[in-house]
């Protein structure tokens, strides 16, 4: 499950270890005793761990670039989405439009995640995961607007 949709978040990986076993909820004793076991794997078996967050083993999570496009038949709660994930979605979204106000920034990185409503939730989620654009480059926030930074390079 972690080499294939990486970076997973530890709640939804428990859910689907103690679904596949039988348990219809999974209390802290049951996702303790996963992780545990996923803790005791052979070193490259086992996904790092980041976070509330499992990365495929060898992932750099400050490199990662990549996003999972929304899958209607199998969506997922936004307070699952790792900041990188969520930071990688809204470059995309910036890079298309090259120049674009935060709050539309927002907007758009939500939708992009499937988000079905723009609540205060998920403005604050996607806020929080901004400032990761900052320090990946290439863009510039100045006066609420977010720029592709051209100068830089890397673009």
């Amino acid at each position: 499950m972690v080499d294939t949709l990486a970076a997973v978040h530890i709640d939804a990986v428990t859910r689907t270890i103690a679904a596949q076993w039988g348990f219809a909820r999974t209390g802290r004793s049951i996702a303790d005793q996963i992780l545990g076991t996923i803790s005791m794997l052979r070193p490259e078996l086992r996904p790092v761990r980041q976070g509330d967050h499992l990365w495929r083993q060898g992932a750099n999570p400050q490199q990662w670039r990549g996003f999972r496009y929304v899958d209607a038949t199998d969506p997922r709660r936004l307070d699952e989405v790792p900041p990188e994930e969520i930071a990688n979605v809204a470059a995309w979204v910036l890079r298309r439009a090259l120049s674009i106000a935060q709050g539309e920034l927002v907007r758009e990185s939500a939708r992009e995640l499937g988000c079905k409503s723009l609540t205060g939730k998920t403005i604050s989620t996607i806020e929080a995961a901004l400032p990761l654009l900052l320090q990946r480059g290439p863009s510039i926030l100045r006066d609420q607007r977010w720029t592709v930074d051209e100068s830089s390079g890397n673009s």
